[in-house]
């Protein structure tokens, strides 16, 4: 029979027994199997019906047959035996394997193990072609007094700690199949107490990965220097170095897993009772809810209510005085339209005090809406007290309400231009646009009448609002260039004034009349007068005059002066006036500086003292010839 299988030693507790009392000593070695040791024939059953049988049928092509079906097993034990192990008894604490080539059998001389194992030596002797001694090495036990360093010698003892107490030192890996037992009988311990915060504990430790002096394998575990600080009772010390109780570090863990354990069942505690509270809070806002639409039905039903009695009140109310009442726009915006005019009638008259045509038209406007706000009072009065929103006053408005208000800022417009653009032709500019604006309001009436469905009152607005915007665009226009001021002719220069001064003669020159809507009217000029003249305004005749008497004259300087002259209406609106040119004709001017061709000298040969400059005028000529003096005045009379 094959024996090609293997041989492991164990000890005689190790194998176990079937129910019959045979031995499971046969267990399989096949790669990636971990299934528990069986009879033989169990075994080879087990690797064939579960490994090789199937290999088997995929080299033939059909399946093969169940190992109990097979009357022939030799050539199937034959296959088996390569991945069986067979276990026997050996009286040696550590196991080891060994393979045998060769096809002879193996047998073990068992020997009890004597009490005094560490102090004597024991041989298991294997009878087959070749015999391997196996020798078991002596530790001897030490005091503790006694210690020596552990070394790579020595690296494993036992120290004898006390009589009944000996303590275990290995240097390396302690293999153990079962595991170890630790004495935890409550019988042989005092001073139990629970363990506290060892979840905190827990969190001040820290794992680490590391590797030993002189190894190159990664190992896990704790730093005992750390864990002294946090568990000083874990840690032991002497003058080797500091040990570890890891054990000691279970019941720690156990007791945090209950902490952690009640801290979720607090939370899912919470959360429920969070969850209760939030639904209670949503029956509560259903309720809320319900209540709260209860209560915007009744409100609508009280409105409506009130409507109703309000429309009963207005046909009840004579049509054509309701027509009348409300023919500015609803009761709120005849409010706001009051309150508006009212601003600026105290407004303007502190800024613009000289723009009366704008001062009459607010004036005018805000005593007609107080007076219709009076009558549209208890219709205002619910407004305020309702507190409802302007906007839908805005809305809805009848054609003739419109044409109300676009005749009112046509009104506005036309104060507007006579205030703003002087001259007497302005009047031409109001006309027009007044004639424009009524063509356009009898233009959307005729359709209105005419047409009121087939064209919407939208549509109707659109005339009217493009007639104000170029009435606007034409005033802005007007104010800038002033095109009617009778004064200034269209697309000529300004006209000039020329006024001979000369000493102690009295001037008096009478420049344009000022328009008749140039109200308050004020001068300004630049540079200044020379002193003893100036410009001053008659307000009877309208004519502002240059007049006064020029008392000295600065010889030094014979050219002419040029004087700028502006006339302001209204405090704000600038008009540009003729120029004003000085012509100094002063007596002692010699022949060489009376040059100026409005000046004239007289040359008295007889007698030189007579010699003078004059303005070149009919009256001074004749007294020149009266001194028998020559003019030089080119000016023939």
């Amino acid at each position: 029979m094959s024996s090609s299988f293997h041989r492991k030693q164990v000890q005689t507790t190790n194998i176990p027994r079937a129910q019959g009392g045979r031995l499971k000593n046969w267990k399989c070695t096949y790669p990636g199997c971990n299934e528990p040791a069986k009879t033989r024939y169990n075994c080879y059953s087990h690797i064939w019906d579960t490994h090789l049988r199937y290999k088997q049928s995929e080299r033939r092509n059909e399946l093969a047959s169940c190992y109990k079906d097979i009357k022939n097993k030799e050539t199937i034990k034959i296959m088996c035996d390569k991945y069986m192990s067979k276990l026997v008894e050996v009286p040696y604490p550590f196991e080891f394997e060994m393979k045998i080539s060769n096809k002879s059998e193996l047998s073990v001389i068992e020997e009890q193990m004597p009490n005094g194992f560490f102090n004597q030596n024991n041989d298991v002797s294997i009878i087959m072609n070749e015999s391997y001694p196996i020798k078991c090495q002596e530790i001897p036990i030490k005091e503790k007094d006694k210690e020596e360093d552990i070394n790579e010698q020595n690296f494993i003892e036992i120290i004898q700690m006390s009589q009944a107490l000996k303590q275990l030192h290995v240097i390396g890996e302690i293999f153990a199949e079962n595991g170890f037992l630790t004495r935890s009988d409550q019988r042989t311990k005092t001073d139990i107490a629970n363990l506290n915060n060892s979840l905190d504990l827990i969190m001040q430790l820290r794992g680490v990965t590391f590797k030993y002096k002189g190894t190159e394998e990664r190992k896990y575990g704790f730093i005992a220097q750390e864990l002294k600080q946090v568990i000083p009772d874990l840690v032991r010390e002497d003058e080797k170095g500091l040990y570890i109780d890891t054990q000691g570090i279970l019941p720690i863990l156990v007791e945090s897993l209950k902490e952690l354990n009640q801290n979720v069942e607090e939370y899912k505690n919470q959360n429920n009772e969070i969850l209760e509270l939030q639904e209670r809070v949503d029956k509560a806002m259903d309720h809320l809810y319900k209540l709260k639409t209860e209560n915007d039905n009744q409100n609508k039903k009280l409105e409506k209510q009130t409507q109703i009695k309000e429309i009963n009140k207005k046909k009840k109310e004579n049509p054509i005085w309701y027509k009348i009442r409300t023919l500015l726009g609803p009761p709120p915006f005849i409010l706001f339209a009051c309150l508006f005019s009212t601003f600026f009638i105290i407004v303007i008259p502190i800024i613009f005090r000289s723009f009366y045509f704008l001062i009459a038209f607010f004036g005018s406007l805000t005593i007609i809406l107080w007076f219709v706000v009076a009558l549209n009072w208890k219709d205002i009065k619910i407004f305020l007290k309702e507190g409802k929103s302007f906007i839908p006053s805005l809305i809805g408005w009848k054609i003739h309400q419109y044409v109300v208000w676009f005749i009112l800022f046509s009104l506005f417009i036309d104060c507007a231009i006579s205030n703003m653009v002087i001259g007497q032709y302005v009047f031409i500019f109001v006309g027009l646009y007044s004639l424009a604006a009524f063509l356009t309001l009898s233009f959307t009436m005729f359709i209105s009448n005419n047409a009121p469905s087939c064209v919407p009152i939208q549509f109707l607005l659109i005339p009217l609002v493009l007639v104000q915007a170029v009435g606007i665009a034409l005033l802005v226009l007007s104010i800038v260039y002033q095109p009617f001021n009778e004064n200034l002719e269209m697309n000529k220069p300004l006209p000039t004034y020329d006024l001979v001064i000369t000493e102690n003669t009295y001037i008096d020159l009478p420049l344009l009349p000022v328009s008749w809507n140039c109200f308050n009217s004020k001068f300004r000029y630049e540079p200044e007068l020379p002193d003893g003249i100036s410009l001053n305004y008659d307000k009877i005749g309208n004519l502002p005059r240059i007049s006064g008497i020029v008392k000295s004259i600065d010889y030094n300087n014979q050219s002419t002066i040029e004087i700028n002259i502006d006339a302001i209406c209204s405090g704000y609106i600038v008009i540009k006036y003729p120029k004003v040119i000085l012509h100094n004709c002063a007596k002692e001017l010699d022949i060489s500086h009376c040059i100026d061709p409005k000046c004239s000298y007289c040359n008295v040969t007889s007698n030189s003292s007579l010699n003078r400059c004059f303005p070149c005028t009919l009256l001074a000529s004749q007294l020149c010839q009266k001194d028998n003096g020559i003019s030089s005045c080119s000016i023939k009379y």
